[in-house]
């Protein structure tokens, strides 16, 4: 997947060069190379999380590339009627806070951060989640890859303000900034152009194209919806088994047709005007009109499996270690009476649910590995 997404971010970016200046770079081989490195970086950084994942990640960069190249097809016509951006970056603006938007996420929250009293939430003042995103991915990007991030610093000067608005954009925990997003919105879109600054323009583009690549799976088909549906209920319940968070079951079927009714399809209207051809809002009304009929009974098999799994965790726990008990037993002998079940049912449930996520996405990882091995050699 790491040779996949640089192919799409990578696109991007040189589209942008040639739009700012005639001739791309002489060294544009050892750039190129440098975005491949920087991306596959990136992917060694995301967490296990069944939802927040590496693979959540290139979805949204997937998602976000085809957005941006239909609101480019469409953007003479847009821009004359209500003064959208001309920013030459909006492209690889986009498709790279795509990539860097969940780094480091720890599957839970910002709510619970809070609630945990987290480290995070001494270091941030708010979207904890979000800042340490983008911390780690621009920092890597300009700390550690300094020839490719100077070329676009000196072709996008407010490339890092774009980006970090863009990634904070995604904390919809926060009613505050998301009604500034929404201001900004309409601002754009109604009034005149000398009116608006070009980087707020250029800034809310970013902005929705990204909100809506977040949560792309609520509208590109049911079956998708429902897999990473099932996702994110492994990731919730996931965490309320270790102790963080409320359990998620009982409201887990009505809370997805609030969500999509609430938020996805208001989002997705905003983004028609940027994109008209986008299909989104028909395809979230389909999924939650879908989910209405059958999301209960998808919700049960959810709750069904996800206790099977647990029983089934445990007893390939005790079976694997029955022939351990003896050994552990031995070592405490003296010692007082040890405890020779080492893992709590909370924490075995939890490390199968990281562990699951890793699993299931092993052979795509290994063969992107081996894709960066081949273009290092």
């Amino acid at each position: 997947m790491v040779a996949t997404t640089h192919g799409l971010i990578s696109s991007m970016l040189w589209k942008c060069v040639a739009d700012v200046e005639s001739e791309l770079p002489d060294n544009k081989d050892d750039l190129d190379h440098d975005l491949l490195r920087y991306i596959d970086r990136i992917s060694s950084l995301y967490e296990p999380n069944p939802f927040h994942s590496w693979e959540h990640a290139c979805q949204v960069v997937l998602s976000s590339s085809f957005l941006v190249k239909e609101y480019h097809k469409t953007k003479d016509e847009i821009g004359s009627k209500t003064g959208i951006d001309s920013n030459p970056f909006v492209r690889f603006i986009t498709v790279f806070s795509a990539l860097i938007h969940d780094v480091g996420h720890l599957g839970m929250p910002n709510a619970q951060l809070l609630d945990d009293k987290h480290c995070l939430t001494k270091i941030y003042r708010n979207s904890f989640l979000e800042r340490q995103s983008l911390q780690i991915g621009l920092g890597i990007f300009i700390e550690e890859f300094p020839d490719l991030s100077t070329m676009v610093l000196r072709m996008c000067p407010e490339f890092v303000h774009l980006v970090t608005s863009a990634v904070l954009a995604t904390d919809v925990s926060s009613q505050e900034r998301q009604k500034e997003i929404k201001d900004r919105f309409e601002r754009v879109t109604t009034a005149p152009n000398e009116n608006v600054p070009e980087f707020e323009r250029t800034q809310s583009v970013v902005e929705q194209i990204l909100l809506l690549a977040d949560v792309g799976h609520c509208t590109q088909g049911y079956d998708i919806f429902l897999d990473w549906n099932a996702f994110f209920f492994r990731e919730c319940l996931g965490n309320f088994y270790a102790g963080h968070g409320h359990d998620p079951r009982a409201e887990w079927f009505k809370g997805q047709i609030s969500f999509i009714e609430f938020y996805i399809i208001p989002l997705a209207e905003r983004c028609s005007a940027l994109v008209p051809s986008c299909e989104a809002i028909n395809g979230a009304r389909t999924i939650v009109n879908t989910w209405k009929k059958h999301g209960e009974d998808f919700t049960k098999n959810l709750i069904d499996r996800s206790c099977r799994a647990d029983e089934q965790e445990q007893a390939n726990y005790d079976a694997k270690n029955v022939d351990k008990s003896n050994e552990v037993k031995a070592t405490v002998n003296g010692f007082g009476k040890g405890n020779t079940k080492c893992m709590s049912k909370k924490s075995r449930f939890w490390r199968r649910l990281s562990c699951f996520h890793r699993h299931e996405k092993n052979t795509a990882h290994r063969d992107s590995t081996a894709s960066i091995d081949s273009n290092t050699q």
